[in-house]
């Protein structure tokens, strides 16, 4: 449950924080939802290592998240408290990147080259902001997307409201979906789909708006000998 007083005892970083094997993960949400079942399930250490310059990115954005929340502190005078703990809903954790409880915000820090939020950024969001509510009294809780830009240009923030009933309807069948015994069915038609443009996040997002890459889940779901590409 979230500890609503403040201040806060804070973690360090979230990029300390590993989610165990299994446990339903916010921040898939917004990709393929058999893509999204089969990553929960993979251990951390059988998980291969990616490619030196991704890792840099990824460690460099948990950085400049944290130098985000510090200057916000003291140049904008912002309330925002780091390494917040919620409930999952599924008998886990999860941790936003940032809690206002002044303002009554979620804030979801992005270290991206994206102008606007991504699908799957407002999906993570949108629970963070339905688990909040239902663990303050059904409070509506706003939400915030930053974007920091990685050329330095000044963030962009982005306001989310309240999910609506519809969209929290869709978000949980999604998390039950990664937490069924049995894998759902994936994004793609066919094999020429998963191993060509992958869309791991949102069919109907434009391109330059979605990550497109080749699957590593496309001979699961489309195993050779099942489809026209049998040699």
């Amino acid at each position: 449950m979230a500890t609503l007083a403040f201040p806060l005892e804070e973690l360090a970083s979230t990029k300390e924080w590993t989610p165990p094997t299994g446990e339903m993960r916010p921040s898939s949400l917004g990709a393929c939802a058999r893509y999204a079942w089969q990553e929960v399930r993979k251990p951390q250490e059988d998980r291969v290592l990616g490619p030196i310059g991704r890792e840099v990115m990824l460690y460099s954005g948990h950085a400049a998240e944290e130098r985000f929340i510090e200057l916000a502190r003291q140049v904008n005078g912002e309330q925002i408290c780091h390494g917040q703990t919620l409930s999952n809903g599924y008998g886990g954790e999860c941790h936003p990147d940032g809690v206002d409880y002044t303002l009554r915000r979620i804030i979801e820090i992005k270290f991206t080259g994206y102008a606007k939020p991504a699908p799957y950024h407002l999906a993570q969001l949108n629970w963070y902001q339905y688990r909040m509510s239902l663990e303050t009294g059904g409070a509506e809780w706003e939400g915030e997307v930053v974007l920091l830009d990685k050329y330095g240009k000044e963030p962009r923030r982005f306001v989310v409201p309240f999910p609506d009933a519809d969209r929290i309807a869709e978000l949980t069948a999604r998390a039950e979906a990664q937490v069924a015994p049995i894998p759902p069915k994936g994004m793609c038609e066919n094999r020429a789909q998963a191993t060509t443009k992958a869309r791991y996040y949102d069919a109907e997002t434009p391109c330059g708006q979605r990550t497109e890459i080749c699957c590593p889940y496309a001979d699961l779901c489309f195993p050779a000998g099942e489809d026209d590409f049998q040699l």
